[in-house]
């Protein structure tokens, strides 16, 4: 490969990647709702089992809801607040079982990050991928 066509190469997937992250970031219309999860239907239990990650996005401000559901129909839910630099999320919170942290990065189509649960004195930290969801009102229009 030519210098030439590796510097052609280079500025275009620099382009490439700029545009990616940038989708992650609000576009200045706020609020901005986004929805990840990793919820899956378990035979023979009565809900569905995974993570659900909502957030309210009002500039670098994020009022959100993380719910684990466990099998049943009602998820643990844990209120969080946090900040949004770029496409980084920082978030905490408290649910009836202790404190929440969960930290990551908001890409086009997942959340990966690292959920942080403190139950009594332990502290269990969980690595999570979790899928983009459609917006509700594209599901309405059939956009």
């Amino acid at each position: 490969m030519s210098r030439a066509s590796w510097i052609a190469s280079f500025a275009v997937a620099f382009v490439l990647v700029g545009c990616a992250m940038g989708q992650c970031a609000p576009s200045g219309k706020y609020p901005r709702t986004e929805s990840f999860s990793t919820l899956r239907s378990i035979k023979d239990l009565p809900g569905p089992a995974g993570i659900e990650l909502s957030l309210e996005e009002h500039g670098e401000s994020i009022l959100a809801t993380l719910r684990d559901y466990e099998g049943s129909p009602e998820p643990l839910e844990t209120k969080l607040r946090g900040t949004l630099k770029g496409c980084d999320v920082r978030l905490s919170g408290q649910n009836k079982r202790g404190r929440v942290e969960v930290s990551g990065k908001i890409a086009i189509a997942i959340f990966k990050g690292t959920i942080v649960r403190q139950v009594g004195k332990d502290a269990y930290s969980e690595k999570v991928s979790l899928k983009r969801k459609p917006p509700r009102d594209n599901l309405e229009s059939g956009l």
